[in-house]
């Protein structure tokens, strides 16, 4: 895709962008969301796709800037504190869930309970980074360096000590994470997820 990178806009996301929000959210690691909806890739985004337009979820379009180009959006960056997590997980599942199948729910209900392990509890005064995805057809043009950089300044602002974030190890963004002033704090193995495809997930961290 042909495009010049100084028009694409910064902004906060908006509910209508829920399809491709959806597909952003699966590409940030789809062994993890294949395992937990049970290799339903539809389901999958149709929570994802409804949970995005919930005022109130871990997944909302309240919490996400998102990088649009010709009104389409090409990228999320999705993040939140400690406070802010406990305040939006209350509402998380409630408008997703309904449009899942009753076994498609039962097996996300008995996955989910693994992801503790298997993502450690954001730390006081960290910007969590939850979800970081940039569009297959603008990747390599320097977005992905740009919404990071800008959720480092953000948080910097308004006056976090560090960004964190949790990713696959077998991923590539591994090594642009590095390159964007991250490192690995921690890895997580959880057995259960591993014999379902899933990872070893490292935290990683960058100080502000």
């Amino acid at each position: 895709m042909t495009f010049d990178p100084n028009e694409v806009q910064l902004g906060p996301a908006i509910p209508r962008q829920a399809i491709a929000a959806a597909v952003l959210i699966f590409d940030t690691d789809p062994a993890l969301w294949n395992c937990l909806f049970s290799n339903d890739v539809h389901s999958a985004l149709r929570f994802f796709g409804e949970e995005w337009q919930a005022e109130e979820s871990v997944f909302s379009y309240s919490l996400c800037t998102g990088p649009t180009l010709d009104g389409e959006l090409m990228g999320i960056e999705l993040g939140f504190d400690r406070p802010t997590q406990k305040r939006y997980r209350s509402g998380t599942g409630q408008r997703g869930g309904a449009c899942l199948s009753p076994e498609t729910l039962k097996g996300l209900s008995e996955n989910a309970g693994y992801i503790s392990y298997l993502i450690p509890p954001i730390p006081k005064e960290v910007y969590y980074i939850q979800f970081l995805s940039i569009a297959p057809q603008v990747r390599g043009r320097g977005l992905g360096g740009r919404l990071l950089g800008n959720a480092f300044k953000r948080a910097k602002r308004e006056g976090y000590k560090a960004c964190q974030l949790d990713v696959s190890s077998d991923s590539q963004a591994v090594e642009f994470y590095l390159r964007m002033g991250m490192e690995v704090l921690s890895e997580s193995r959880v057995v259960p997820l591993e014999e379902r495809g899933v990872h070893i997930h490292y935290r990683m961290v960058r100080a502000l």
